[in-house]
């Protein structure tokens, strides 16, 4: 029982993370039935009484009263009573499964936000067209880093699949001559596509959205951030890789920017956004998730990693130290290690390539989060500097 009361409050959480509400009520409630025949002492059942609250007030708090816990079955009990509290609590789950189609039919026909515009990535029969490869860079003030990611796509004759997106200036005139710059430079290489802001996006929205249309666009994406300089072989060993792992569902994404840590196997379960590629069929389902956590209030989002962050869950990803993906996602949303997240309550890791193939080049004395020390140049981090990267190609 108790393996499974524990597994229904997590699929709850999961379910509640990827916008599927119903089916959130309806594992707790089978949680709430796996407690009412529970036959655990009373701490420990007051334990899971209380968790099962607690996972409530995330997912319907509307549903959360006041009401006694619920106490072990004595000894003397009839097994006639015990029946009928089981036949009682299967016919509230049964009527929960008929809201639950009904609801379905009646959202069938209502609007939707999603970015990914009404499109099921995960149904084969609503994929458009999709091209087979994709490579989104990304660029905002940074000239010498992005110059670098784009004279190495250059050189691997990778340009004919590289889209940039570039944030832009919300009417900043200081702003404004520094990212004209950065598109002045991006026009200098014939890249497929330039995806220019006027507004300020910032990286996460700008993000977000870049990974929607990719998904719309693409079956295999890479995603390099403008400090992540790829080697002369790059493209060719990521295209290789992500084909190689294709029908793995376990396997998330393909990273080329290594850890160098024990950690560190033929797959890691930590999340690398230094240099990643996966598959749209695979990034769709997280994305959505993503998108949906993204969304919620910074209150609402630290209530949810609260709850999904389980102890097993934390062994699981905080496996770089000292740079450990909870020490971000119980302050704030960042988008990587909410992505380690979700996809490590999905079961997925994620593999390294054969060689390394993505250098973060972002250290330098003016950077904002690593400046040039000896610490980032050690695992976990294994940074070198923008003057560095030639070297490496």
């Amino acid at each position: 029982m108790s393996d499974r009361f524990w597994s229904q409050c997590k699929q709850a959480i999961e379910a509640y993370a990827a916008n599927d509400v119903i089916a959130a009520r309806r594992l707790l409630a089978e949680g709430q039935a796996s407690l009412a025949g529970s036959s655990l002492d009373a701490a420990m059942l007051a334990k899971r009484h209380r968790h099962l609250k607690s996972v409530r007030s995330y997912v319907d708090p509307q549903s959360v009263v006041d009401e006694p816990e619920p106490q072990p079955i004595a000894d003397g009990r009839s097994s006639e009573a015990q029946t009928a509290e089981i036949a009682d609590l299967q016919r509230r789950v049964e009527r929960l499964e008929t809201e639950k189609n009904e609801l379905s039919k009646r959202l069938v026909s209502l609007p939707s936000i999603d970015p990914l515009c009404l499109v099921d990535m995960a149904a084969p029969s609503a994929l458009p067209e999709l091209e087979p490869f994709g490579i989104a860079v990304f660029g905002h003030t940074r000239l010498e880093e992005l110059k670098a990611v784009l004279e190495s796509l250059k050189r691997q004759d990778a340009l004919q699949y590289t889209e940039v997106w570039l944030d832009g200036h919300q009417g900043n005139p200081v702003l404004k001559q520094k990212v004209t710059k950065t598109f002045e430079l991006v026009q200098g290489y014939p890249v497929k596509r330039i995806h220019r802001q006027n507004g300020q996006f910032a990286f996460r929205k700008l993000l977000i959205l870049a990974l929607s249309e990719m998904c719309g666009r693409y079956r295999d994406i890479l995603v390099l951030e403008d400090d992540c300089f790829p080697t002369s072989d790059a493209v060719e060993q990521f295209r290789a890789e992500i084909e190689a792992v294709r029908s793995d569902p376990s396997i998330f994404s393909v990273y080329g920017h290594h850890f160098l840590t024990d950690s560190e196997g033929a797959t890691c379960p930590r999340f690398q956004g230094w240099g990643w590629a996966t598959t749209t069929e695979k990034l769709a389902p997280a994305l959505r998730q993503l998108i949906d956590c993204y969304s919620m209030t910074e209150e609402r989002y630290q209530q949810f990693v609260s709850l999904a962050l389980t102890a097993e869950i934390r062994a699981r990803i905080d496996v770089t130290p000292p740079r450990q993906p909870t020490h971000t996602l119980e302050r704030f949303f960042a988008w990587d290690e909410t992505l380690c997240l979700l996809t490590a309550m999905n079961g997925q890791v994620h593999k390294p390539t054969r060689k390394r193939t993505i250098y973060n080049c972002g250290m330098s004395k003016d950077s904002t989060h690593f400046a040039d020390s000896a610490r980032y140049r050690m695992p976990p981090y294994n940074l070198i500097t923008t003057d560095e990267v030639w070297r490496y190609f």
